[in-house]
């Protein structure tokens, strides 16, 4: 029997058209957006019992303005990872862009001024990452590992023993609040409608996919591949710088410890929200609701008053089953 011709209830949920695939419960189960989705809400849910002020209007407020920086990096991030390369060196370059921006405030310019140069340094340093990974072909954790220790090194050379306290410029941006929602989280979902479309709908957008699905066919196609990964390290880069000013604006100051984990964090709520280490696969809403669920476990945990080794345990495990899923997933695809 054909499949032209075979009975629609003998089809599996993979045979059927697109659209019907859509329709289909089991299809939505199976998407992790929509799984880390359930686990956030049910999570949230569950915990309120035992704590009720976890799911009131200002906890809620302050998870979503805090999420701001990891969710917004982590949108650059997942570009990287679909391609099947990374960058450790996001918390460095993090903190690296908070100075020079802060140092601008300090020296009199405003915070569109400290805003254009923190993208400026984050798109130097994506475009010199993306260059390495893309022309010397060498492993992009070797390349962003190093640039890591570089920029820190540059970072502490720069700030000296002393804390930066810039002028409350990027107070506005970082505090404050749209129709009662803060401002950094309606940049985070700016941001994530106009990625998740150019990721979806873009040709540019779909390259990045073939490149991580099969580098070599995506170059036969007559992709740029060597373009295209030099242009999500830069996109991550000025995505950082964007992240930077947000930070320095809560924050406040800028300390030799500036962004100092924040690369583990990104990476773990991209690769939680279905971003495969393998490359191919991810979403840019994956990535935003990955971070969603790091800083309510991270929110949670503060309200018990139990943060520390714990944290890292759930996180650690939310991770090991994430790339448990895309291994299984991966060796199921090869076999059938």
């Amino acid at each position: 029997m054909t499949a032209d011709n075979a009975d629609p209830q003998t089809l599996n949920v993979e045979d059927r058209p697109r659209n019907a695939k859509r329709m289909d419960w089991r299809y939505w189960l199976g998407r992790r957006e929509v799984i880390v989705l359930l686990i956030l809400v049910a999570g949230s849910v569950i915990f309120n019992f035992t704590h009720h002020s976890y799911l009131t209007s200002d906890n809620i407020v302050t998870i979503l303005s805090n999420v701001a920086v990891v969710a917004i990096v982590s949108i650059g991030m997942t570009m990287v990872i679909v391609t099947g390369g990374i960058d450790v060196s996001v918390g460095s370059m993090l903190a690296l862009c908070m100075l020079m921006s802060a140092k601008t405030m300090v020296a009199g310019g405003d915070l569109g001024v400290a805003l254009v140069v923190s993208l400026g340094v984050g798109l130097l340093v994506g475009l010199i990452n993306g260059a390495v990974v893309a022309f010397g072909r060498i492993h992009p954790i070797i390349v962003t590992l190093g640039t890591l220790n570089i920029i820190r090194a540059v970072h502490i050379q720069i700030l000296g023993p002393q804390w930066i306290t810039p002028p409350p410029a990027a107070h506005a941006l970082a505090l404050d609040r749209l129709f009662g929602w803060p401002i950094p989280w309606w940049l985070t979902i700016l941001l994530c409608v106009l990625f998740g479309l150019f990721m979806a709908r873009r040709p540019l957008g779909r390259h990045v996919y073939a490149i991580g699905g099969n580098t070599e066919a995506a170059r036969l196609a007559g992709v740029n591949v060597r373009g295209v990964i030099i242009f999500v390290y830069a996109m991550t880069g000025m995505l950082v710088g964007l992240a930077a000013v947000i930070q320095l604006g809560q924050s406040g100051t800028v300390q030799p410890n500036a962004g100092l984990g924040l690369e583990l964090q990104v990476i773990a709520a991209t690769v939680i929200g279905g971003a495969s280490i393998l490359g191919g696969k991810g979403t840019i809403v994956g990535a935003v609701l990955g971070a969603l669920l790091v800083e309510a476990v991270h929110n949670a945990l503060i309200t018990i008053g139990n943060l520390g080794l714990i944290e890292g345990l759930i996180i650690g495990i939310l991770i090991l089953i994430a790339v448990g899923i895309d291994v299984v997933q991966n060796r199921r695809a090869i076999s059938a």
